[in-house]
Formats: structure tokens, C-alpha cells, sequence
């Protein structure tokens, strides 16, 4: 049975290996109709023709770009094609009768966008309302699905066709234009135009984009050229996105009848392989679930009748063994991990159903493995894609911070414990798993049952039965939070070490330099009595190098923390003296929660009330704008927590302070999170500030074996959390 198996294996290996050499009989001559201008939008295509992928399979193609009046889905109904690329309202199309089947999705999410000027009112597409807004006949799904689910009708605002020039939005010919987000944003940035993007995701809309189609006609009488097409199609788009320069160099060849600069294809390049993302699923991967979720949001705004069925729509052909081969890939490192605990599991189970005498024997050989597991912080699952039944090890329940009664052990509660901004990343993980047999690998983030974030890698494979039915699914999920965190904090430690000895120097050199120039200042002060216009010049650079002076002290005090002479101190008590002695405008809400007694740290009182203002400063700073700016001070003991101990693995003692500083200013952008405790770095204006507050409050609660995390977000503010280890209580 072994050796009929090896042999049929063989021949399976034997038959792949001689595919390259066959080819259809006959060539084919078809055509492929774009949906706009030749661009970096279609690459794929235009390397499956020039890398000869077309006619390996059979095909003379001709790719035609669109025409005005000539919508693409319209050409291939009226026959003049025989394929077609379009956007996900080709369901409102089959909807109406069009014989139209859908074969790949070359986005995973649409590029499409309005895009407004940054000076105009409209932050938000519900602000469209009344709004002249320019949009192309016909492809604009994603659009018009957004507007409807901000409750704007199409007689709600002024319908443009589209000039397709971005300058008409520069000019003020209209309020907002319909671009993707590939092109015209970097036409923009090099006009150097600010601008705003609403994008349909905004408004909970998330639609493919591009979308390969043909008839139900060319499946019914051609469905072996129809899959070859499909396949030397995604062949192209797997070339064109692995050899960028070259498939520009052949579109400014061949393809560049809009002239566009290599700059302008370098960058729709980028952004289209972001969406695409060729690096997490297969080009062309769709999953009926999500296309009927784009069919309730139609059907929602009554486009669609209810009740309609996306299966009729998607053609979905049956995978063979080549297909299947081919999208099997396994990193070799991860197979072997996986491999080890699979073997382990079964040797176990081996074991119970063998010798029933050797239950104590099979206990500890279980309690081995989840003592391996538990140091390791690896644990191992199955699910049942039958009964739904989800299995887990003691170590997943332990990463996720649950017990087993906590748990429904479905499939569907565990991607409740999956963080929302990686949901759908698993979800496509898992789903093309099961439809196309090929194991998954990927990193994404989980929410504990106490609310803290983790760090998992999961790796899981599916198992089949002998007619290809998938029935369960196994693998391993690797707890990594603490390795990240550390990685962070060795790369933020590592540049804060480099950055205060550079600093460090130059502002010892600087200060007795600055010293010399007050001094010479103070004399010249003397020699110009009499001249007041003298006088008063001499005065203002007196001020200006005082101002450089405490800069340089503050740069000091940031890199020589271990100089400093700690002793047991009350932090309660230099809170309150802190807070009674900080001067706020009357505009400005303040609140302060301390609590009663003492609070014993081991720590300089100057240095920790520094630290207290810097962020103080800072927080008055963000609240400018605001309309009714307030700032809240608490202050609390807690137990060092594992989520804790995962963030900042050096932080010791069981018992800490915890000071909590919020605002509810504008926020920081995601963007300078990882920059805002280095120093010099802001985005205040010169007289604001120097980009030294949030760093040295840093360095000088690191120097008092301490912790600092920042959170913010935009638009509802900051919460700067110290935590600082207690050495007594009152």
C-alpha cells in the first residue's frame, strides 16, 4: 500500500514536472479590456503578455485600454472581449441580467477614494452633503456604496463626470474627486498641495478592487482556456510585483500612454503592492464570505434585492492536485517545530489507546510536554471543521489569560480574542487554508481577558480526507510578546545611550563656552553705558544665552542620572508640593486625584518633580486648542502585572506608584509615537519648544529605575503613565 502510494506520488511529480512543455493545441486569440488608461494599475497583465506566460498557455492577447463611452463591463457584454477588468458593481450588473462571472480579485482593497483639499471643510464624507463631487462613469462602487452608508443619496450632492485632471480639484471646479489612491496623491505631493483622502473604509466599506471577468457564455464552452487564462494572468501580477523595475521599464516601453514619469509609477507600484498584498495570500484570492458582505452593504442601501446570491456570481472551479502543489509552501524552520509537536501528540495518543496499564507512564509524558510548552510559551490547538469543536493546550489558555470554563472553544470565540485591525488577515489566513489545502503562517496581535495586547505567531495546516473534504485543522501558537517588547526597548535603549553620549559632550563643551560668552556680555554691558540702543542689544543676548544655558543644564542633567544622590522620599508629598505650585491659566480644567499617607520611593525630590513639570508642560502645550482644555492628575499603588513585566522587562519590585498624567488635547500621530521621548525631536515651532520635555522626564524616571508609557490618540488626547517601584508604605 506504501509503495502504491510512493508511485502514484511519483507519477503526481513526474506529470508536474513535464507541465511547462505542454501547450494548447492551437493558439487562441482573446482580448482583455481594462477599465481605464494603461498604467501601473494592470502590470500583471502586461508581463503575463511580454513574459510570454499567454502564449505558454495558448494565448494571443490583445489588452485594449479603455475608450471613452466604452465602459469595460459593457465591451464584454456586447461581446467585443472576452475578458474583462471592473469593479464590485459588477454585482448590481449580474443583479440586472448580465451574464457576467467574476474570477479574481487582483486588490484586497480597492484603492478607490475621494480626495478633498486640506483648506475645505469636508473632513468626513457625511460633509459631502450639497457638495459638487466628480466621479467616472461607472467605477465607482466603492464610492457610492460610502456615500450611502453616510446616508448620502445620489440627489444629495451635485454628480460630475469625471475630467480625470487632478487639477480641477487645485482649481476649485470641484469640491471633491474620485482617484485612486496609487496616482493622484502623489501628483499632489509633488505639486506640493496639502489635501485630505476619505476613504470608503471610513465608512465600515472594504470592497476588492479590479476584478478579472468574463461571460458565463466562455465558461460553459471554453472553461479549460478560461482557468489557463486566469492562471498565466496571476502568473503576470507574481512576476510583475517581484521584478518592479523591470516591468516599469516594459510599461514606459510599450504601456506609457499617459506619459507618466517613472517617479509616478514607482510610486503607484508601491502603494498597489500594499494592497494587493501578494506577501500574505495568493494574487487573485477571493473568499465568497467577504463578496457577500459586499452584497449586504448593497443590499442595505437597496441596490440589491435580498436574499441575493453571490455563488451565482463567482466562478469557482474545482482545485486539482497542480493547483494545490503549487500553493503549498512551508518554511522549513516552522515545519520542523510544528512537525515535533504533532509527533509529540501522537506519540501520546499512541500511548493511551496501546497500553491502557501505562496510564501514570502517559501522564508524565504529557506533563513533560506541557512543561514544554509552558517554557517554551508555545501551545498547540485543534479544530474540528465538522463539529467546530476548537481544542487548546494549557499554554494557549495561559497566553490568552483564560481559564477553560471562560471559553466557548469555537472557531468564531476565537477570533473574538483576535485584536480587530488583524482580524481580517486571520480570517483570509484561515479561510484560503481551507479552501486551497495550503498551510498558514503569520503574526498578529490578541486581546488578553484583562484587556492587555499580546503578540502571538500561529502557524496552522489542514488535514483531508481521501476525497478532498477538509476535516480539521492543527498547529501552534508561539506567545511573543515579551520578545518584541524587548526588541523595542533594546533598539530605543541603544539609540537613547548613543544620542546621550553625543549630547552629552557637545553640551559640556557648550556650557563653559556659553559661560564665557555671558561673562564677555556682562563686561560689554559696562563699556556701553550711555548708549541705550547698544544696551538694550546687549540685554537681549544676555536673555538668549541665560535660555542656553538652562538648555545645556537640562541636557546635562539628562545624561548624567547616575550622578544623582537618591534617599527615601514621599512622592505623595512632591506631588502635592508640585501641583500647589504650577501656575495654569483659568481657561484650563485641573483635576488631581492623590491619595492619603505616604508613598515611599527612593529618589531626589528636585529630579522627580522636574520630570513632573516637563510633562506638565507638555500637556498645557497640547490642550492650546482645545475647547475646553483639561488636565487630570491621579496617583494610585498597584501589583507589577504580567502585561507589565511583557512591556518593560526590566522593571523590578512587586509593588509600584502608578502617576498617570492625561489631556485631552489633539493627540499624537501614530507616526512620531516611536520618536517623542528622543531629544530635539517636536513638532511645536522654535519658541514652543526644544524637544526636550518628554525626554529628559524620561531619562529621569529611568534613572529612578522607573517606567514611562505614553498613549494617545488623535482628535481625544494623551494619558502619560509613570510607574516607579515603592520601597515602603506610610
Amino acid at each position: 500500500m506504501i509503495a502504491g502510494r510512493t508511485m502514484r506520488v511519483l507519477l503526481s511529480l513526474l506529470l508536474i514536472s513535464l507541465i511547462p512543455t505542454l501547450s494548447f493545441a492551437a493558439t487562441e486569440s482573446v482580448s482583455l479590456q481594462l477599465k481605464w488608461k494603461h498604467q501601473f494599475q494592470f502590470a500583471g497583465f502586461y508581463m503575463a503578455k511580454e513574459k510570454g506566460f499567454y502564449r505558454d498557455a495558448g494565448f494571443d492577447v490583445a489588452i485594449r485600454e479603455i475608450e471613452a463611452g466604452k465602459p469595460a463591463l459593457q465591451e464584454l457584454q456586447n461581446g467585443h472581449v472576452q475578458y474583462a477588468v471592473v469593479d464590485p458593481g459588477v454585482l448590481l450588473a449580474r443583479a440586472e441580467g448580465a451574464p457576467v462571472k467574476v474570477l479574481a480579485a487582483i486588490f484586497q482593497h480597492s484603492p478607490l477614494a475621494l480626495i478633498v483639499m486640506k483648506e475645505s471643510s469636508i473632513k468626513r464624507f457625511s460633509d459631502l452633503r450639497g457638495k459638487r463631487i466628480m466621479m467616472a462613469p461607472g467605477l465607482n462602487a466603492d464610492i457610492s456604496a460610502a456615500l450611502g452608508a453616510a446616508g448620502i443619496a445620489g440627489g444629495d450632492f451635485v454628480r460630475q463626470d469625471s475630467s480625470y485632471n487632478i487639477n480641477d480639484l487645485v482649481h476649485g471646479k470641484t469640491d471633491a474627486f474620485s482617484g485612486y489612491v496609487t496616482d493622484q496623491p502623489n501628483q499632489l505631493d509633488l505639486m506640493g498641495l496639502s489635501y485630505r483622502i476619505l476613504h470608503p473604509k471610513e465608512q465600515g466599506i472594504d470592497f476588492y478592487g479590479d476584478i478579472l471577468v468574463t461571460t458565463e457564455k466562455m465558461i460553459a464552452e471554453k472553461e479549460a482556456s478560461v482557468r489557463a487564462f486566469t492562471e498565466a494572468s496571476m502568473r503576470g501580477w507574481e512576476y510583475a510585483l517581484e521584478h518592479i523595475d523591470e516591468t516599469i521599464a516594459m510599461i514606459e516601453e510599450k504601456y506609457n500612454s499617459q506619459n507618466l514619469s517613472r517617479q509616478q509609477l514607482q510610486f503607484e507600484a508601491q502603494k498597489s503592492k500594499e494592497m494587493i498584498e501578494a506577501d500574505i495570500i495568493h494574487i487573485g484570492f477571493m473568499r465568497q464570505q467577504r463578496w457577500q458582505s459586499i452584497a449586504s452593504i448593497y443590499t442595505e442601501q437597496g441596490l440589491l434585492p435580498k436574499g441575493f446570491s453571490v455563488s451565482e456570481v463567482i466562478y469557482q472551479p474545482e482545485a486539482g492536485l497542480i493547483s494545490i502543489m503549487k500553493t503549498y509552501r512551508w518554511e522549513l524552520t516552522l515545519f520542523s517545530l510544528t512537525l515535533l509537536l504533532l509527533l509529540l501528540a501522537a506519540h501520546a495518543i499512541s500511548l493511551r489507546r496501546a497500553v491502557k496499564i501505562g496510564t501514570e507512564e502517559l501522564k508524565q509524558s504529557e506533563q513533560r510536554l506541557t512543561a514544554a510548552q509552558h517554557m517554551a510559551h508555545i501551545g498547540s490547538w485543534e479544530l474540528d471543521l465538522i463539529s467546530d469543536k476548537l481544542s487548546w493546550s494549557d499554554e494557549i489558555f495561559h497566553i490568552f489569560g483564560l481559564e477553560a470554563q471562560e471559553f466557548a472553544a469555537t472557531y468564531e470565540a476565537f477570533l473574538e480574542r483576535v485584536h480587530p485591525d488583524d482580524k481580517l488577515r486571520v480570517e483570509l489566513a484561515v479561510g484560503e487554508a481551507i479552501e486551497k489545502g495550503k498551510p498558514y503562517n503569520l503574526e498578529h496581535r490578541i486581546i488578553r481577558a484583562d484587556g492587555s495586547e499580546g503578540i502571538v505567531h500561529e502557524i496552522g495546516e489542514v488535514h483531508f480526507d481521501d476525497t478532498g473534504k477538509a476535516l480539521r485543522m492543527m498547529g501552534t501558537v508561539h506567545d511573543i510578546t515579551q520578545q518584541r517588547h524587548l526588541e523595542k526597548q533594546l533598539h530605543h535603549a541603544s539609540k537613547m545611550e548613543a544620542l546621550g553620549t553625543l549630547i552629552g559632550g557637545i553640551a559640556h563643551d557648550f556650557n563653559s563656552k556659553v559661560g564665557a560668552i555671558t561673562g564677555n556680555i556682562y563686561l560689554a554691558k559696562k563699556m556701553a553705558v550711555g548708549s541705550p540702543d547698544l544696551t538694550s542689544k546687549l540685554n537681549t543676548m544676555e536673555t538668549l544665552s541665560f535660555q542656553m544655558s538652562e538648555v545645556l543644564k537640562q541636557l546635562i542633567t539628562f545624561t548624567t542620572g547616575d550622578l544623582i544622590q537618591k534617599e527615601s522620599m514621599d512622592l505623595n508629598a512632591c506631588l502635592k508640593e508640585t501641583i500647589d505650585n504650577y501656575s495654569l491659566s483659568d481657561e484650563i480644567s485641573f483635576h488631581a486625584d492623590l491619595p492619603e499617607g505616604e508613598l515611599l520611593i527612593n529618589g531626589a525630590s528636585q529630579q522627580i518633580q522636574l520630570a513632573i513639570l516637563k510633562i506638565l508642560d507638555n500637556a498645557v502645550d497640547a490642550i492650546a486648542e482645545a475647547p475646553h482644555p483639561l488636565i487630570q492628575i491621579s496617583c494610585e499603588t498597584v501589583e507589577i502585572t504580567q502585561a507589565l513585566k511583557s512591556r518593560h522587562a526590566g522593571l523590578q519590585g512587586r509593588d509600584l506608584v502608578h502617576l498617570e498624567i492625561k489631556d485631552n488635547g489633539a493627540g499624537i500621530p501614530e507616526e512620531n509615537m516611536e520618536h517623542i521621548l528622543e531629544p530635539f525631536f517636536t513638532t511645536k515651532n522654535a519658541i514652543r519648544g526644544q524637544g526636550l520635555g518628554l525626554s529628559i522626564a524620561y531619562g529621569l524616571i529611568q534613572n529612578h529605575d522607573g517606567v514611562i508609557d505614553i498613549h494617545s490618540s488623535i482628535g481625544l488626547g494623551t494619558y502619560v503613565q509613570i510607574y516607579l517601584p515603592l520601597i515602603g508604605e506610610g
